[in-house]
């Protein structure tokens, strides 16, 4: 059971240290922690499917933490959208150069 407490402390430990890379917009070190999240999310399921106990605290502290995981997808995926915004318009932006010299060559 002390291995599943610990395991639960990190996983609040790395999601607060998530929202605060996702805040920040260092996409490439969230990439990072997700990765290292993943594996403790999994040894977390393994530990589960052998210990009732630690699936009730893994159920508890998944449930506490589903509306954090939900904001932080929303605001990746806000992102996302600003980022395809700006790049259409560099790439309109840069069809408008391509236009004026080829314009202004002719």
């Amino acid at each position: 059971m002390e291995l599943c407490l610990t395991l639960l402390a990190d996983l609040r430990e790395q999601t607060q240290h998530l929202e605060s890379i996702i805040a920040s917009h260092e996409i490439e070190q969230a990439l990072e922690l997700i990765d290292s999240r993943l594996l403790l999310l999994d040894k977390l399921h393994l530990l589960a499917q052998q210990d009732e106990q630690a699936r009730a605290q893994i159920r508890i502290v998944a449930q506490e933490l589903l509306p954090r995981e939900e904001l932080m997808i929303a605001l990746l995926q806000e992102n996302k959208s600003a980022v395809a915004e700006l790049l259409t318009q560099a790439l309109s932006g840069n069809k408008a150069q391509q236009l004026y010299q080829r314009f202004s060559q002719e």
